[in-house]
């Protein structure tokens, strides 16, 4: 019986000593290892954050956040909380992946989802705010975001076209709302008006709330000197001239430490008191339209395309080769005041010239005798240092407890900068980001970085190819490519039946 056991277990052992046993145990151990190494894989790459892992490839990049964003994020130092007032499982998909970038950038950015339909509390909080509206808080601040402010729709074409565009404006409202909440105060800028200063138009509007700038009509005329709470002026081409009163207002207003944007345009009215203004910070406008060398114009030669100096306020834009457009652009001369220091922005090339505006019009582009020449700058940043008081101003001075600081005067010659038509005709420009880099400059004392974000467009861009193109490759993929596999296939058929 023992025998007869060992027989049995002999044999047993022998079965499982065969090849097809041995070479079916190694395959096993290596399906083994390897679905290990794939459970290990997928487990470290799932700790990797999935900025690192993931790719946007959205027409307008609508989960990637932008540099402006990012800095913003790396210097927070209060914590702020995002409240998407939705059930996270019902919420808003491309806001969700959004919000998971603005977490990973920052330890201090905490993203939670509230339901309205059961917290009681913040149904009643929030009762105006839509579905997926987005609540940003730090401390005792917080900003309300609607749902129907991240996604703009546009109709304006409705009537004629009869399509509509939407877009994405998620990352430009949430860093905005970070911003506003962290941020101690609120900077107002205060535009002039009284001298047909032209709009800056619903954009710039917009821009300005991104930017948490506070912008006001200030009327000189009616009103009593300019706002101590006026961190800086905005003149906006006008048309008519200042009144000596007012100029004396601006100038001293710039004088004791005031800022101001000055944006000037061509007219043909008399500009004297305006033009102090600028007299007293350096500069003046050259008499006529400029006209720019073929390397420095769009289409015409009064449709400039300026050189961007890399400064503190242009270098993102000169870093990015960004193009600027300001069609029917003025001469800036500097005066050369020894008490102002003058920063270039914006230049034309060597070869630029203004030609005189005679009876409303220019009769060519070509350079005539007479015509003024270049180069000439088209923006200037102008600070005036501090003014030494003699020892009668000294004594004034600290009875009234003021201090002449000296202004900051940026002045951009060309009406053109701000209009809407030529902006959204161009969407690749960057004039808008221009004169938003000099409200920051300027609003708040130089402090505060550009912020403002441009919305991003969900309209799918079509790639439309011409009528002979599509017979063109119509031929080739239904008719040449089959004809080459046949005549390839029957060439090996051919010649292995030979053999």
């Amino acid at each position: 019986m023992k025998k007869m056991n060992s027989s049995r277990l002999e044999s047993l052992k022998k079965s499982f000593d065969t090849k097809n046993v041995r070479f079916g145990s190694y395959s096993t151990a290596l399906i083994v290892i390897v679905i290990a190494i794939a459970v290990a894989f997928n487990f470290v790459i799932g700790q990797i954050p999935e900025k690192f892992t993931s790719f946007d490839m959205t027409p307008g990049k609508l989960y990637t956040i932008g540099e402006k964003t990012k800095q913003l994020l790396s210097e927070l130092d209060e914590d702020v909380t995002i409240s998407v007032l939705a059930e996270e499982s019902s919420a808003d998909a491309t806001l969700n992946r959004l919000l998971e970038r603005y977490e990973e950038e920052s330890d201090h950015i905490t993203v939670k989802y509230v339901d309205p339909a059961v917290n009681i509390g913040a149904a009643q909080t929030y009762s105006d705010a839509t579905t997926n509206s987005v609540v940003v808080s730090s401390g005792n601040k917080e900003t309300v975001i609607d749902y129907y402010d991240i996604y703009q729709s546009d109709y304006s074409s409705y009537y004629t076209t009869g399509s509509y565009s939407t877009s994405f404006d998620g990352e430009g409202q949430l860093t905005s709302a970070i911003a506003n909440v962290t941020s101690d105060d609120t900077p107002i800028l205060y535009s002039i008006t009284g001298h047909g200063e032209s709009s800056t138009g619903s954009s710039v509007e917009s821009l300005m709330r991104k930017q948490n700038v506070t912008q006001s009509d200030l009327n000189l005329m009616t009103s009593n000197g300019i706002p101590d709470d006026c961190d800086c002026l905005l003149i906006n081409a006008p048309t008519s001239d200042y009144s000596a009163e007012e100029a004396d207002t601006v100038i001293n207003y710039l004088d004791n430490g005031g800022n101001a944007i000055i944006i000037a345009g061509y007219t043909d009215e008399s500009m004297e008191n305006f033009s102090r203004i600028l007299a007293a910070y350096g500069m003046e406008l050259a008499d006529g339209i400029v006209m720019e060398s073929s390397s420095n114009y769009y289409q015409y030669p009064m449709y400039i395309i300026p050189n961007i100096e890399n400064t503190e306020i242009t270098s993102d834009l000169a870093e990015e080769n960004a193009n600027i457009l300001i069609p029917q652009a003025l001469g800036i001369v500097s005066t050369g005041s020894d008490d102002v220091t003058l920063t270039e922005l914006l230049s034309s090339s060597s070869g630029a010239y203004a030609k005189r505006v005679v009876d409303g019009t220019i009769s060519t582009y070509e350079k005539e005798d007479g015509d003024i020449d270049g180069p000439f700058a088209y923006a200037y940043l102008a600070e005036k240092e501090t003014a030494e008081s003699n020892d009668e101003n000294d004594e004034s001075d600290e009875e009234s407890g003021e201090e002449s600081t000296g202004g900051r005067v940026i002045l951009i010659s060309a009406a053109s900068l701000l209009d809407e038509t030529i902006n959204s005709t161009f969407p690749q420009i960057s004039n808008l980001d221009f004169y938003m880099n000099c409200v920051a400059e300027l609003c708040g004392d130089g402090d505060s970085e550009n912020i403002s974000i441009d919305v991003k467009t969900l309209t799918p861009e079509y790639i439309t190819v011409p009528a002979l193109q599509s017979v063109i490759w119509m031929v080739v993929t239904v008719i040449v490519l089959p004809l080459v596999v046949l005549i390839s296939g029957f060439v090996v058929w051919f010649r292995r039946r030979k053999k």
